[in-house]
């Protein structure tokens, strides 16, 4: 992921089996780094500097939270895949797949109720704009490849909401 202000990287590196979330400057400021305590992949810049990320309990999947220090990790909620969307733009929501595999579901950061979005489609993802006017909804039918058909639905947003009503 990249962050909001289009400086810093979050990406994932394997090395002997483990991943773990690093940060890279684009501008080469400093060097990269690995965020301490952060095991997982699918990284996502979240509010106020941290970092999402999903990591593995047992046979479950975690979304964390944590600091780029490395500090502050915590529990977020469980989540079934390891496709992960955007956070909204006020930080509050990420979306992902539903703990069913049946539904496209968006999770809160702050421990809201998750709130189902749609019906899953195994390759659909859920997307803000930057500027918080827009999101976006891309279903694609048939394999993940380049070669798959799809739509993507663009959904205007009133007033600072974060979802837009759906048509039936």
């Amino acid at each position: 992921d990249v962050s909001r202000d289009d400086r810093v990287v979050a990406a994932v590196v394997e090395q002997e089996g483990q991943t773990g979330v690093w940060l890279t400057w684009l501008d080469g400021r400093e060097p990269p780094r690995r965020i301490p305590q952060a095991d997982g992949d699918n990284p996502r810049f979240g509010r106020d500097g941290e970092i999402l990320f999903r990591g593995i309990e047992g046979d479950a999947g975690i979304l964390y939270r944590i600091r780029a220090n490395g500090a502050g990790r915590e529990r977020i909620a469980q989540v079934a895949g390891t496709v992960f969307g955007t956070v909204s733009p006020d930080g509050e929501w990420l979306s992902g797949i539903g703990l069913d595999n049946r539904e496209q579901t968006l999770y809160s950061i702050s421990g809201q109720a998750s709130r189902r979005f749609f019906p899953y489609s195994q390759t659909s993802r859920l997307r803000w704009s930057l500027d918080g006017r827009r999101v976006y909804y891309s279903i694609q039918y048939g394999q993940a490849s380049a070669f798959a058909v799809g739509r993507t639905y663009v959904l205007p947003l009133a007033g600072g909401l974060v979802l837009s009503s759906l048509p039936p």
